[in-house]
């Protein structure tokens, strides 16, 4: 019997230890946009790759004019992620090998930050799905420019494991082709989030807290004021002794 409310007691630790686990905020999501995320995706948001989100890329020439500037506009076609009103809807982040970025003017500054050859969305820009960055061409003709886009849609919960965030990308090649060549690359390799890192921690503790439970339980006797049983029992094959 005791071992049996052990057990219980263990499989309810279990049980609240994962709800938590579930509840824990995504570590790295950024509402403000990031830099730097070429290798490393838009993990905060997914693993992976999704395929239930794209976007288009308008305004890339096949081959540029040196020096000129170009605007380029980022819009999520499709997404199964439905938006939330004056919350953050999603985002973007692009690197390109040549060439400059720059927020348009006229209102694009709000929703668009740059770092030389890397913008991303700012937080007004997050509460948005379009986006709209000019790229300046490089002042050396003939040139092969390699840009990678990331695009994520969110539910503005500010975490992977309480909504559907999803992250799509694309790789765009210019300057080889009459038209802009889209290509497709793999998959870039995710480091855990932070809440992979803290569902494992909580795990371990509830191992830990289940093994103490079951522990306790075995050196504590019956209740006080439950008398033992007789030390020999018809289940041993030996009658008690007669009082």
């Amino acid at each position: 019997m005791r071992a049996e409310l052990a057990a219980l007691r263990a499989a309810a630790v279990v049980c609240l230890v994962a709800l938590a686990a579930a509840a824990l905020p995504a570590g790295l999501s950024n509402d403000e946009g990031v830099f730097d995320a070429q290798e490393r995706g838009c993990y905060c948001h997914g693993v992976v790759t999704a395929p239930t989100v794209g976007f288009s890329v308008d305004g890339l020439p096949g081959r540029y004019t040196p020096g000129a500037t170009y605007r380029l506009w980022i819009n999520v076609t499709f997404t199964d992620v439905p938006a939330a009103e004056n919350r953050s809807q999603g985002g973007f982040y692009v690197n390109a090998t040549a060439g400059s970025f720059a927020a348009p003017a006229g209102g694009g500054e709000p929703l668009v930050q740059v770092r030389g050859n890397e913008a991303t969305h700012t937080l007004n820009g997050s509460l948005v799905r379009r986006w709209v960055v000019e790229w300046t061409a490089p002042a050396e003709p003939g040139l092969e420019v390699t840009f990678w886009f990331f695009v994520n849609t969110v539910n503005g919960n500010r975490s992977e494991t309480l909504g559907s965030d999803h992250w799509t990308l694309k790789t765009i090649r210019i300057g080889i082709a009459d038209a802009p060549v889209v290509e497709g690359p793999p998959q870039p390799v995710a480091p855990q989030a932070l809440e992979t890192y803290g569902a494992l921690a909580l795990g371990v503790a509830a191992a830990l807290v289940a093994l103490y439970f079951f522990a306790s339980s075995a050196r504590r006797g019956p209740p006080a004021g439950v008398p033992r049983e007789p030390e020999g029992t018809p289940e041993s094959g030996v009658e008690p002794p007669l009082k």
